[in-house]
């Protein structure tokens, strides 16, 4: 590929992931805004900080974002805030986030424009705090938080604590709480702090420091002043935590693409396994064990992605045009981002463990993305269980949502799967070798598993088939775009990323045993022709790696930067910084 043909297949690539020009144009703003303020970014010695120091980093980074987001006109004219995970820390980051999920449902749900203009100009952080957990059993509870009016005036009560997280207990001047006024759920705006002091009413209790930094907060009320208040539909305020969850996924699959780029970096990079004394090491990348994990991986990342990104603008839309199908595409949305969640954790891995004893190292960048990943997922999975049974009970009622099916998994999922088999002929090695009969093929076993009433019956198979809808889905998105062909310049690496994922779903399906062995053989194929453009494939998301040293052509070099680093890293070992999280986590206070 000559340079004006990567050019143009590069920048073809870039609008696929970032789904148009206006979205990679946000992205690259919010890289130029990071490269210029240099104070700011997080370097090699950042994690030998102490936490106090840390923290005084990301506040920082809070105070300049600021400047930032009032410069584009507030939060809702701001629309990179979900790009700050790649720059900054993870508290920053998340404060920011929850600041646009408060401000969207002010604008929204609250509906008062005075509200939602201070809010977007972040002339007070704002949170919304939903749930209540009863501390004796460590389970969610009813609303029990009530307004209560005394002379004309509203005041906010609670026998449980609502759950908060490290951001409502540092930052948060205001919140959005969802309570019960009589009989009915209400939405009431209140201010918990002036001057950095909380106000009287206020009751709060810290669940201590984890060893990911991560603050367990509870907020409880007794008495405190309610500013404004609204009666509410519960369900909207799910609707929108939804949006949230979604956002949460996408930025899973955006680390595990950050994994695969470190991953690639450096595995170009690496040689070993000299076998005979006029050979020269070849890079580790070429192995196909190394090759297939990082591409698996890539494909996976590459079409969820895509899809993830598709689901959050649809979501979105329908959420502020109020359309009726919203309360079913919350079912999609929460399991589908649940589920992604869980297959980033376990693929990212799968990554690591490509770059060997590098990977376990700080300085690789996966410790770092592997601890963000779990921190975010754990805030999702308490009702995971539910979320299963409730969707595949929605998924697999053809009948009765036929029209959600087809909306989401496509018309494949409610044809007959024998017919789908026989247009389409049995697999032989021409016709793998074809993305369309690959895709038509994978969507006909899906078809007829999902059909298979006899599976239904079984628990055991629940994830199984909630898995199966979801490849439909992606595959059938991603087919979307490259059956169009709209993309020419990146075709011909569009169409492998398909294949591979769909292979990898059929070996979990496939019985016929010739049908398997022509799978294995194409995707060695398959692999051997993505490899060249792994790079390319990888560059298009222009990811930007803070305190990771990132593989390079020279490995003498890299490996001198690695030892001077940990040089200059021994601090890490010292009694004072490993015993400060360490003591913070096993003094926290007991329930």
């Amino acid at each position: 590929m000559n340079k004006d043909d990567y050019q143009t297949s590069l920048r073809s690539m870039t609008f696929i992931f970032y789904r148009g020009q206006q979205e990679y144009q946000s992205y690259i703003d919010l890289q130029q805004f990071y490269r210029e303020n240099k104070d700011i970014q997080i370097d090699f010695q950042y994690h030998s900080e102490s936490l106090a120091n840390q923290h005084q980093l990301t506040k920082r980074q809070q105070d300049r974002i600021i400047t930032y987001i009032r410069k584009n006109g507030g939060v809702l004219q701001t629309p990179n805030l979900n790009y700050l995970y790649d720059f900054y820390t993870v508290e920053t980051s998340r404060n920011f986030q929850i600041q646009l999920l408060s401000t969207l449902i002010l604008k929204y749900v609250f509906e008062d424009s005075e509200v939602t203009k201070h809010a977007d100009q972040v002339q007070g952080y704002y949170s919304i705090l939903n749930d209540e957990i009863n501390l004796k059993t460590l389970q969610l509870a009813e609303i029990s938080t009530k307004i209560i009016i005394r002379d004309n005036q509203s005041f906010l009560y609670g026998d449980q604590y609502k759950l908060g997280n490290h951001y409502q207990g540092e930052f948060s001047s205001y919140a959005l709480v969802v309570c019960r006024l009589d009989n009915e759920v209400n939405l009431a705006l209140v201010q918990l702090r002036e001057d950095g002091k909380l106000l009287p009413g206020v009751q709060e209790k810290w669940l201590g420091q984890s060893l990911q930094r991560y603050q367990n907060y509870l907020i409880k009320f007794d008495g405190l002043k309610v500013i404004k208040h609204k009666k509410v539909n519960i369900e909207d305020i799910e609707l929108w935590m939804t949006y949230f969850k979604i956002q949460d996924a996408q930025l899973s699959l955006r680390e595990l693409l950050k994994s695969c780029d470190l991953a690639q970096k450096y595995c170009s990079m690496r040689r070993q396994f000299k076998t005979q004394d006029n050979q020269q090491e070849r890079p580790i990348l070429t192995y196909q064990v190394t090759a297939e994990r990082i591409i698996n991986s890539l494909a996976l990342g590459s079409l969820y992605y895509i899809c993830a990104q598709d689901l959050k603008q649809e979501y979105l839309t329908d959420l502020i045009n109020k359309k009726s199908r919203k309360s079913l595409n919350k079912i999609f949305a929460d399991y589908f981002s649940t589920y992604v969640m869980q297959i980033c954790i376990k693929n990212i891995e799968i990554v690591r463990e490509t770059m060997g004893g590098f990977g376990f190292l700080r300085f690789s960048g996966l410790p770092t993305i592997q601890e963000k990943i779990l921190w975010i997922a754990q805030q999702h999975q308490h009702k995971r269980d539910d979320q299963l049974k409730t969707y595949l009970g929605e998924i697999l009622n053809f009948e009765k949502n036929k029209q959600f099916v087809a909306h989401y998994i496509g018309q494949f999922a409610i044809q007959d799967p024998k017919v789908m088999f026989d247009q389409l002929g049995p697999i032989d090695n021409q016709n793998v070798q074809n993305p369309f009969h690959i895709f038509g093929y994978h969507a006909a076993k899906i078809a007829e598993r999902l059909q298979n009433k006899e599976l239904q019956k079984h628990n055991y198979t629940a994830y199984q088939l909630g898995q199966l809808t979801f490849e439909l889905y992606v595959s059938q998105k991603f087919f979307s775009i490259i059956a169009f062909r709209r993309y020419r310049t990146s075709n011909y690496i569009l169409d492998r990323l398909l294949m591979i994922q769909n292979f990898q779903a059929l070996s979990l399906m496939e019985t016929n045993k010739e049908h398997l062995l022509i799978f294995r053989q194409q995707v060695r194929k398959v692999l051997e022709q993505l490899l060249p453009h792994l790079e390319i494939t990888l560059d298009s998301f222009e990811f930007v790696h803070p305190a990771a040293l990132v593989g390079q052509d020279d490995e003498v070099d890299f490996y001198k930067k690695l030892l001077d680093l940990s040089k200059q890293n021994l601090r890490n070992n010292q009694s004072d910084y490993v015993r400060e999280p360490l003591r913070q986590f096993l003094n926290r206070p007991l329930l």
